[in-house]
């Protein structure tokens, strides 16, 4: 008998063999171009990043210069930090981006998971209806809301204030939805073995459901955070006393028709960019987890 080992290969499996080869030379090509793309697209991404830092380091009148310069000749940035502050109050303006943003965004995550909480765990004859309501204003723009909200905030006399720069954009749909898709992941036997133990509903709340939801309100405290920091539009429209200004609307002043400071632009622009890449990097961790558990159940 002879053995399989020793058994000859045929002509026609031989020939075959180098195909196999094929599909591990298609698969390096296609990762070698989607390495090469996606390089590019990050070089497209942080073009305009490095362009800042590099302005934040150099003369008005190297900022300006064609072609672009990207290494400055004179490294002056903490001279321009010192322009930056004595052109405008930027650390008023900075105290007031910081204020408005962490209490804004403490009301964010506070209501919008109390909201969610309601329309996840209680059952009541307009839930649902309710709850299409919210999702359909996520299709309103909000330039479209904008007069009729401004006149709202002036009646009640919160121009000027910090009320009104907070209060009008603390609750929103995009949060409600975040809280309650979550929350639909707790069971509710759990909820029910503390109503049992004689808890409140908002010591329910406070207490297991808060920390369970933990990964999706520091999404939310990240996108809302970034979202008071940045607003441009609303603290333009409501705020007229300039030393309640936020960091957005007061940069602003950097450029005008008797001369434009790109490179102080630039400065206060860099450092505006810290609060928010600490509050990223602290949150980070849960952050693609709460982007991922809120669309887990429906």
């Amino acid at each position: 008998m002879i053995s399989r080992s020793s058994s000859p290969v045929s002509a026609p499996a031989l020939a075959r063999r180098p195909a196999s080869y094929w599909p591990r030379i298609n698969r390096g090509v296609a990762r070698s171009v989607l390495v090469v793309f996606l390089a590019l697209i990050s070089v497209i991404v942080l073009a305009p990043l490095v362009w800042m830092v590099s302005a934040a380091m150099k003369s008005n009148a190297e900022v300006t210069t064609i072609p672009i310069q990207w290494v400055p000749s004179q490294f002056r940035f903490f001279q321009n930090v010192q322009e930056t502050l004595d052109l405008i109050p930027y650390l008023q303006y900075y105290l007031n981006s910081v204020v408005v943003a962490v209490l804004g965004t403490l009301g964010t995550v506070f209501f919008c998971s109390l909201i969610g909480y309601g329309l996840a765990k209680f059952d009541f004859p307009v839930r649902d209806l309710l709850f299409s309501f919210i999702l359909g204003t996520m299709m309103v723009p909000g330039q479209l809301t904008l007069i009729g909200l401004y006149v709202v905030v002036k009646e009640l006399g919160w121009l000027n204030t910090w009320q009104g720069l907070i209060i009008p954009e603390m609750i929103h749909a995009f949060g409600i939805f975040l809280m309650r898709q979550s929350l639909l992941a707790i069971p509710d036997e759990l909820l029910d073995a503390g109503r049992v133990d004689g808890a409140g509903e908002f010591r329910i709340f406070a207490q297991i459901v808060l920390p369970l939801i933990r990964p999706s309100t520091a999404t939310l405290a990240i996108l809302s955070f970034t979202g008071y920091w940045d607003s441009f539009l609303w603290p333009l429209i409501i705020i007229t006393e300039r030393l309640r200004y936020t960091l957005p609307v007061g940069l602003r002043y950097f450029l005008s028709d008797h001369g434009s400071y790109y490179n102080d632009l630039m400065t206060g622009s860099l450092l505006a960019l810290l609060p928010v890449l600490v509050v990223f990097f602290v949150f980070q961790r849960h952050f693609i987890r709460g982007v991922i558990s809120s669309g887990l159940k429906q």
